[in-house]
């Protein structure tokens, strides 16, 4: 849901404080959730993908991607 487009429409301050708010702590769980994520890549997925895949196998999958 689009809390920011949602609060922008409402009249009262009251209410539209309120929908920022949400917006503001859903922003911040989105960027934590973020965060979380790429430390998880750079830190575990890859540093296990580097021991496990063989130069020859990381070269191949580079190159049937293009």
């Amino acid at each position: 849901m689009n809390f920011l487009g949602l609060g922008s429409r409402l009249e009262d301050k009251k209410s539209r404080e309120i929908v920022f708010e949400l917006a503001y702590e859903q922003g911040k769980a989105i960027a934590e959730t973020i965060r979380c994520h790429i430390y998880k890549e750079d830190d575990t997925l890859f540093l296990l993908a580097m021991k496990l895949i063989s130069k020859e196998e990381f070269e191949e999958m580079g190159s049937s991607s293009k």
